[in-house]
């Protein structure tokens, strides 16, 4: 049976420290391309070719799987082992507007200069 591990900041801190190397970027990203083409296909209709269905059908079995609605919400495949599931603390788009306060300045509004 698949592990499940929860999320911390501190986890994040250390997933941005784990080196990787090519070849497994390129799996993980594969396979999370599939699981959103997957996501896409029950919640919009538009069609997912069976090979990708084919590539994250065992990812429904492992625990932790809250239905694909829920997939980069509430959960998402680990960096370092694509079929274990994690929790996520925060959605993608939650994710990327958090990045984003970090990298990009802010710049003050004209009214803000005077």
């Amino acid at each position: 049976m698949a592990k499940i591990k929860l999320w911390s900041k501190s986890d994040f801190e250390h997933l941005l420290q784990v080196v990787l190397t090519k070849d497994q970027l390129k799996l993980r990203h594969n396979i999370r391309y599939a699981c959103f083409r997957r996501q896409k296909e029950l919640n919009d209709g538009v069609k997912c070719p069976k090979k990708m269905k084919d590539l994250v059908k065992p990812i429904e079995q492992i625990e932790g799987f809250e239905g694909w609605e829920n997939f980069a919400n509430t959960w998402d495949i680990s960096h370092p082992d694509p079929i274990t599931i994690v929790k996520r603390l925060w959605s993608i788009q939650q994710e990327h507007e958090q990045m984003l306060e970090r990298v990009v300045k802010i710049l003050p509004s004209p009214s803000e200069e005077n």
